[in-house]
């Protein structure tokens, strides 16, 4: 699950990620510095994938 504010670049780099990989990928738009963001984003990654094996927060600014 890619997740960003940006949609267009949230999507590519999603399918980018899809491609490398060879992994279903799946993004969320949404800012991540709100509780019902993150809420939102755990619950389409359960729904998604049952689980959550692996989560790296690497959020800044730009």
């Amino acid at each position: 699950m890619v997740t960003g504010t940006n949609p267009e670049r949230t999507r590519k780099v999603a399918e980018e990620v899809a491609q490398l990989t060879g992994r279903e990928t799946d993004y969320f738009i949404g800012d991540l510095s709100k509780d019902e963001n993150v809420i939102q984003m755990v619950e389409k990654a359960i729904h998604k994938w049952d689980k959550i094996d692996i989560l790296v927060n690497n959020a800044g600014g730009a």
